[in-house]
């Protein structure tokens, strides 16, 4: 992807990213939820190897849906609203899927290193949490250890997924 593509990948990211935190802050989960399914069907559209696009998108989001799961049914993360039986909300799983949407794009460079990528991840994905998450009210950590566990998680969620993509 040349420069143009990658910028358009960063700034769609973060659009989503922003508009989802404003949107389950406001009481609307179900429309972030289907507002990142949207931007998501968008790159699909515009990517010339759908499938194996599909492929990645799944897998990651899958990923990172399952850590948050396992830490909020743990106590250490609380999202809002909740959804059923301790897990997040589906807008979680969608921002996920939107960030799947960047390993092969905007974030390439990172993930073309996976100790780069692992160390990134366990400081930037707890500061996002902590910073925009619970800036907005939309997640919170339970416990002071919390950005610890977090750190550790999205360290090897992103050191995997660089060897894996």
């Amino acid at each position: 992807m040349n420069l143009q593509g990658s910028l358009f990948n960063f700034v769609w990211f973060q659009a989503g990213w922003w508009a989802t935190a404003f949107l389950v802050a406001s009481g609307y989960p179900f429309w972030a939820a289907a507002l990142l399914a949207a931007m998501a069907g968008v790159h699909l559209l515009i990517h010339r190897d759908r499938a194996g696009e599909l492929t990645r998108l799944a897998n990651v989001a899958f990923a990172g849906y399952s850590m948050d799961s396992l830490f909020a049914y743990q106590g250490l993360l609380q999202v809002t609203p909740p959804f059923a039986i301790g897990l997040p909300h589906f807008w979680l799983l969608g921002l996920w899927l939107l960030f799947a949407t960047t390993v092969n794009h905007s974030l390439a460079w990172m993930f073309a290193r996976p100790w780069l990528a692992a160390a990134l991840g366990a400081v930037f994905g707890p500061l996002t949490y902590w910073l925009a998450g619970e800036g907005f009210g939309v997640v919170r950590f339970t416990s002071v250890d919390g950005p610890f566990y977090y750190a550790a998680g999205w360290a090897l969620l992103m050191y995997f997924t660089a060897k894996r993509f």
